[in-house]
């Protein structure tokens, strides 16, 4: 129990079965994230908003800023919720 994370409802006494159900109520949470982002990025290729140029621009921004946020902030939640 030393080993374990801060948070006590991914603590289930086994390493494999914490990252197990951390990376279940992540992916959850994600699916929706991804999903309202595609929705986004699908309309401002159809509408193109900002002209053909500037709607590109906005779609790779989208997917970079979401790439580069998401990547470093799922290690913090995961080294805190279950210590791997």
């Amino acid at each position: 129990l030393q080993n374990m994370g801060e948070w006590p409802f991914f603590q289930t006494g086994r390493k494999d079965t914490d990252r197990f159900a951390f990376y279940r109520v992540r992916n959850a949470a994600w699916d929706i994230e991804g999903l309202l982002l595609n929705l986004t990025i699908f309309e401002i290729m159809c509408r193109e908003p900002f002209g053909k140029v500037g709607s590109w621009f906005a779609i790779l921004s989208i997917i970079v800023g979401e790439k580069y946020l998401n990547g470093d902030w799922t290690y913090e939640l995961r080294r805190e919720a279950i210590n791997q």
